[in-house]
């Protein structure tokens, strides 16, 4: 109830002496209207608190105390920032929680919303059963329905929409040369996609064309695409699909480890090398082992009387050069040096 309920005395003002029983007629009639109105079961009150305080008062003769199960609904005065506490009926401050037991956080609560809380003796606080961050509502009009596709609007999507800054979309879109079918998360221009497609989604086409259905994940925007795994990144695809970086220590085939490739460059001029001698110099390649594998490379080519040398002299050192096999001193002009050390 949201008022206290009341019956007209009818015996104050009578004379003595016998009384027709019709006269309580009335005072019934009244009581059954009161029993008969929804509203008077309705416990909805208005906040009269500041932010993350709400303040409910409980007009005479009704009551109210802090007992287990006992519910009321509160039309919320301002949205919440945080943690808050309640103080219903001069009862004292308690705390709302979620039904977990954990503090709030900020947009639970929203001003104009309706608020469910439910007392509980054994958290000894205020549980909130509703949550205005997500209304959790779906409106679908008939001239949306698509004839052939079920609960899909004009253009083959059904969208359910929590906030304006997520959405959850579920397309069934005809297009090309293959269906495509997959669950969207979106977030301004940036997009996951998961599902099944014949060609590609949202406009991008996989390479090579595929011509029967095939499972995908994929994003589009200009952020990067990650895989994690224990609360780790173990995979990331750039944005740009420039580079695949995988975090992970091992990387393996069928169970078996696949050989991991480190690189490394540098610019350098080496001084003349005399003859029958060895000319190095260094690289870091972080991670290079010595007994590594290694595989050398220049923009110089092949030089005639300098035979190429590269080997893992230290922990992430990679030692290169030229050892020059000839009677005459060469001078190798400047140039860039790759190595590639495979693990």
């Amino acid at each position: 109830m949201t008022t206290g309920v009341t019956i007209s005395p009818i015996y104050n003002n009578l004379t003595s002496g016998n009384q027709p029983a019709s006269l309580l007629d009335g005072s019934f009639a009244q009581l059954a209207g009161l029993i008969n109105s929804i509203s008077q079961y309705t416990p909805v009150f208005v906040d009269s608190g500041a932010v993350n305080s709400i303040v409910v008062s409980i007009p005479g003769p009704l009551t109210y105390t802090y007992s287990d199960g006992v519910t009321i609904a509160v039309k919320i005065a301002v949205t919440n920032t945080g943690p808050t506490v309640a103080n219903i009926a001069g009862q004292g401050s308690v705390s709302v929680v979620n039904q977990d037991g954990t503090a709030l956080v900020a947009g639970q609560l929203a001003a104009n919303k309706f608020a469910l809380l439910v007392y509980s003796t054994t958290l000894g606080k205020l549980v909130l059963y509703t949550d205005a961050r997500f209304p959790g509502s779906v409106t679908i009009a008939d001239s949306q329905l698509s004839a052939n596709v079920p609960l899909l609007n004009a253009s083959n999507v059904f969208a359910l929409s929590t906030n304006a800054a997520f959405r959850q979309q579920f397309n069934n879109v005809n297009t090309g040369t293959g269906a495509q079918s997959d669950i969207r998360f979106l977030n301004n221009a940036d997009a996951l996609y998961v599902g099944i497609t014949g060609t590609g989604f949202s406009g991008t086409v996989f390479t090579g064309g595929p011509s029967t259905e095939h499972a995908y994940v994929g994003n589009t925007g200009s952020v990067p695409l990650s895989i994690a795994s224990g609360g780790t990144e173990r995979i990331r695809i750039a944005g740009d699909g420039s580079a695949i970086n995988l975090k992970a220590t091992a990387v393996q085939s069928n169970g078996t480890e696949v050989a991991k490739a480190l690189s490394g460059s540098a610019t350098f001029d080496f001084s003349s090398i005399s003859a029958n001698s060895l000319a190095t110099t260094t690289m870091t390649v972080t991670g290079a082992s010595v007994g590594d594998p290694v595989a050398f490379g220049t923009t110089l080519g092949a030089v005639n009387g300098l035979i190429p040398y590269a080997q893992v002299s230290s922990a992430d050192t990679v030692s290169y050069g030229w050892y020059n096999v000839t009677a005459g001193a060469i001078d190798p002009a400047s140039a860039t040096y790759k190595v590639r050390v495979f693990k």
